[in-house]
């Protein structure tokens, strides 16, 4: 196998020339396809989505459970999505709620998710405990027809758990669960639907839609592969798909379909499991450049939704994604995605409003093999519980649902680069801890602590090489002398890391209703802030315009609530980008002469109480480009009207005009 710990950044060991390859490959393709939300098995399912829809709609008026029972690969969770969609399921169900379970299952997160699903949660309502969410869940429903439906059951214990929180009342509700075992159907007292194998014509029409151009559907040689195509497959709708895919790709010869058939002999061979060796298959068919993008999406929670954004920034961070003529890392990460899509090794989940690619999955058969892998190549490991007194050195990437505490002296010689936890910390916590060893690890440079609700020891400062930190739900606890200083910091207190020189880029979300004054408590090489939701009752910009290296600057939704804002003399220097968003009760903007000398673009939107445009603006020689969205009729006003040199300069660059909105509607 290929030695993946190449692709580590700033390796080129066997990269470039696969790069120049992959870049003339996608010239001559970049009329690309934008991908469609994937569903494995739409060929054959007419039958089974009236069959479980008729257990659904009709029977009794109790609650009744369904379940949808069968092998991994064979489409439960797209027939279970298919009839979830139905519009007659629509309308004969007041509440919908779908949730995914997989083997690492938690009761009060299901039940978070489900509460999601049919109606809208304070903030104090989301930090309740299991029972406590569980009477909100049962209060909701009750009285209403609702559908629940839990996917990818692994554990009884799971309907034990929340069968208590779903009314059991007269009015046809019912529960909808999918699985692979079938202790799960019998303890659930289940209406079982069990789904079947595809037989020889619905694999071949299911082929065919998978590979789907009209170029391989017009090839003469076509026909000659269909026996052996759907004898391998072997009815299973998951390794048709990925067989597809891989085909789609080949060239049109009998030759290399052969190739591609021998080779799925040899991994056929290797066991039983027909659908584990055509999987493994299409991974080591993958180019050098998509295999750890691939591995990668190993890291996530089993059935999680990914966001697409997310992903393609990690593969970056991670150094995965190699520059490719003038196109930037994100659209080259984005091509991966969409390759990998296509060749059906991830999921569509959803898609925007433009065709492209929202949120995706990875299938679990799929991601126990890049699991797999992953360990072989050391590319990253999975560890229920992180014992550090006994990690392997060689170990750069750890995904984990704990960390456990230690004085481990040999922590300053682990190698490891991303720490990943995908669950609560101590799920008898309202509040998860990190041990303060977790600053000794002294080359980490990603931790992703994910959604949890956890306190950062003060230690996490001496991560010198920290350059991705996503911690939504955090506080970070300050050493005695900062206490005074951090007073009020409530959510996302990440602004004070002194001295992580590899930190460029923070977002920070929530309540903050002051700023650190001392800038030695910033990341000395910020370049780029965002501020959502943060609400300061001080200017924060006499302050940020101190941060030397600050570039782009962010304030969205709420970020000031104050009247007044001031850029003093010589601040923001080197300042090219900054947008002011909602910022309701900003009424005054002053810029002093001298300050944000290199502006280049100025976004104002929602600050209609803003009546003025501040004349320090008409100084800034090199801005190129102001958007006025929703700004008040006066200001817009002053603008469009106003006579002089500089005021045409403005005009000239105004690239949107949008009156305001009428507040309240």
């Amino acid at each position: 196998m290929e030695d993946l710990r190449a692709y580590e950044p700033g390796s080129s060991s066997g990269f470039a020339t696969t790069s120049e390859r992959y870049s003339n490959q996608m010239v001559a393709r970049k009329e690309k396809r934008l991908p469609t939300v994937e569903e494995t098995n739409v060929v054959g399912m007419k039958n089974d989505v009236e069959a479980v829809k008729g257990k659904l709609l009709e029977g009794a008026m109790e609650r009744v459970v369904v379940a949808i029972w069968g092998m991994g690969g064979l489409g439960k969770t797209t027939l279970a999505k298919k009839v979830y969609n139905d519009r007659d399921i629509q309308n004969h169900f007041c509440y919908r709620a779908w949730v995914y379970v997989s083997q690492e299952y938690n009761i009060r997160e299901l039940l978070l998710g489900i509460a999601n699903c049919v109606t809208t949660l304070t903030d104090e309502q989301k930090r309740k405990n299991e029972n406590e969410l569980g009477e909100e869940v049962y209060k909701c429903l009750q009285g209403k027809r609702n559908l629940i439906v839990l996917d990818d059951i692994w554990n009884t214990d799971v309907w034990r758990g929340l069968s208590s929180y779903f009314p059991a009342e007269s009015n046809k509700s019912r529960v909808l669960i999918t699985t692979r075992r079938e202790d799960i159907v019998v303890d659930a007292h289940s209406d079982c639907y069990k789904l079947q194998l595809l037989g020889e014509k619905e694999s071949w029409e299911l082929f065919l839609n998978k590979v789907g151009t009209r170029a391989v559907l017009t090839w003469p040689g076509l026909e000659e592969f269909k026996k052996e195509i759907v004898a391998k497959c072997k009815g299973l709708p998951l390794t048709i798909v990925v067989l597809g895919g891989l085909l789609s790709l080949k060239d049109l010869t009998r030759d290399s379909w052969l190739k591609v058939l021998k080779s799925m002999d040899w991994h056929l061979s290797q066991g039983p499991d027909s659908c584990l060796g055509i999987l493994a298959l299409s991974y080591n068919d993958l180019p050098s450049y998509l295999k750890p993008c691939f591995l990668y999406c190993g890291v996530f929670p089993e059935d999680s939704e990914i966001k697409a954004t997310k992903l393609i920034r990690l593969w970056v961070a991670e150094g995965f994604v190699q520059k490719r003529g003038k196109e930037t890392l994100e659209d080259v990460a984005e091509d991966y995605l969409y390759e990998l899509i296509q060749r059906s090794m991830i999921q569509v989940a959803d898609t925007r409003d433009d065709g492209r690619v929202k949120s995706c999955r990875i299938h679990d058969l799929l991601r126990d093999l890049a699991i797999s892998e992953a360990k072989e190549e050391k590319l990253f490991e999975v560890a229920e519980n992180i014992d550090v007194e006994v990690l392997p050195t060689s170990v750069r990437r750890l995904i984990s649902s704990n960390i456990s505490q230690t004085n481990s002296p040999h922590l300053k010689n682990s190698n490891i680069r991303s720490l990943i936890l995908n669950r609560s910390i101590d799920e008898g916590d309202e509040i998860g801890r990190l041990p303060p060893s977790i600053g000794r690890f002294v080359n980490l440079q990603t931790l992703d602590l994910g959604y949890n609700v956890i306190q950062i020891p003060h230690t996490i400062w001496k991560l010198q090489q920290m350059r991705h930190l996503n911690c939504y739900n955090c506080r970070i606890s300050s050493r005695q002398s900062m206490r005074e200083r951090s007073e009020g910091l409530s959510t996302s207190t990440t602004i004070l890391f002194p001295g992580l020189e590899c930190l460029y880029k923070l977002h920070l979300v929530g309540t903050i209703r002051k700023l650190p004054v001392e800038t030695t408590l910033y990341p000395p090489n910020l370049m780029q802030l965002k501020l959502l939701y943060t609400k300061m009752e001080e200017d924060p910009m006499p302050i940020l315009g101190r941060l030397p290296n600050l570039r782009i600057l962010t304030l969205l939704q709420d970020p000031y609530v104050g009247t007044e804002m001031n850029c003093n003399h010589e601040g923001f220097l080197r300042l090219e980008f900054l947008q002011m968003q909602e910022l309701w009760s900003l009424e005054d903007l002053s810029v002093e002469e001298g300050a944000m000398p290199n502006l280049k673009t100025l976004k104002i939107k929602c600050c209609d109480k803003m009546r003025k445009f501040p004349d320090g603006l008409l100084q800034l020689k090199k801005l190129q480009r102001l958007n006025l969205y929703e700004v008040s009729q006066e200001l817009m006003s002053e603008v469009l009207e106003t006579q002089g040199e500089d005021w045409n300069r403005i005009r000239h660059i105004i690239t949107s005009q949008v009156p305001p909105p009428i507040r309240g509607y």
